[in-house]
């Protein structure tokens, strides 16, 4: 078993934490275009948001969940940073 099946297997869901400064609507289409190819996985996506007067946590449809591979949690932590990406197990 490689490293991404293991993921695949054992990982429980990958949260990205978002700020209110952080989310425009680039940052928007270049989350959903780094989650889209991996779209074909079983490991859920949970969106963690956070503003000063209110936060929420949205869990993606089935239909967003990925394959959690090192392209993936790499492009995503290069796009947002590494603190803010995780993936749970």
């Amino acid at each position: 078993m490689d490293i991404d099946e293991a993921r695949e297997k054992y990982a429980r869901g990958l949260a990205i934490s978002l700020t209110d400064r952080q989310i425009d609507d680039q940052l928007l289409n270049r989350l959903r275009q780094s989650l889209e190819p991996h779209r074909s996985g079983t490991i859920p996506v949970h969106l963690y948001y956070q503003r000063a007067d209110a936060r929420a946590r949205l869990r993606f449809g089935a239909t967003w969940r990925v394959s959690p591979s090192d392209r993936l949690l790499n492009d995503l932590r290069g796009l947002i940073g590494s603190e803010q990406v995780e993936l749970g197990v």
